[in-house]
């Protein structure tokens, strides 16, 4: 069945149309997918890391008003200590809405249940203080000493989680952003080429029975009369006419 010139091009124009109705809704579906990617990198796993520093720098400043504090009883230090307590302990309300994976969860819970430890101990040092009572300092900065390391630790295993899903993160980005000119790219290849042919097909239908016409028309001019084969003008002539 032969097709009109309209219904060529309306038929180009639809697979045009198609190709860019599907390039739309993958774009689309990639950009979304890269967008939730950016914002859990910034909004969770950067902003984990930082948390996580910060609450360390907190907890190192925290242990050493301490032992000031037990070695030369002034009360500034002391003072110094239950601030940066408060502030710990904010770090780790900041902290936890950011944990998401059972892991992290876990390490998170532990170091908690460290950093608790390292508080009994201390308050139990304080009021050693406090009544001028003797007391095994070696032994107790010993325990401290360790629950700080243990402390140390497992935030810094989150920190170590949190980057590794954050470059894989990025490396997904990366790749969803290469795949999204690939197919771009690809996709309007095929609408140029698909246009160029079926331009093509239509200029070679419509060409073809006037080039015989003139050929014709051409040998009658000479003299030739032998007979005319029946030109038929195709569909497209005669909507045009």
């Amino acid at each position: 069945m032969k097709f009109t010139i309209f219904k060529r091009l309306t038929f180009a124009y639809l697979i045009i149309m198609l190709l860019f109705v599907l390039l739309g809704v993958y774009v689309t579906i990639k950009l979304s997918q890269l967008n939730q990617l950016t914002r859990s990198i910034a909004s969770v796993d950067s902003m984990s890391i930082i948390h996580i520093e910060h609450l360390l720098d907190t907890m190192f400043s925290q242990v050493s008003f301490g032992n000031k504090y037990l070695i030369s009883k002034d009360q500034d230090f002391y003072k110094q200590f239950q601030q940066l307590k408060e502030y710990l302990a904010e770090d780790m309300k900041k902290l936890e809405p950011l944990i998401d994976t059972s892991e992290k969860a876990n390490l998170f819970a532990e170091a908690k249940g460290l950093y608790d430890g390292y508080l009994s101990l201390m308050k139990l040092e304080f009021g050693f203080v406090e009544k001028g009572r003797d007391y095994s300092f070696k032994r107790y900065q010993e325990e401290k000493e360790s629950i700080v390391d243990g402390f140390n630790q497992k935030l810094r295993m989150m920190t170590n989680i949190a980057r590794l899903d954050r470059d894989k993160k990025i490396y997904t980005s990366s790749r969803i952003s290469s795949n999204i000119l690939k197919v771009s790219t690809i996709t309007v290849v095929l609408v140029v080429v698909t246009g160029i042919l079926i331009s093509y097909f239509n200029t070679k239908s419509i060409n073809r029975p006037i080039l015989l016409l003139q050929e014709k028309t051409k040998e009658i001019a000479e003299g030739k009369f032998e007979k005319i084969p029946d030109i038929t003008s195709p569909p497209e002539i005669k909507e045009l006419a």
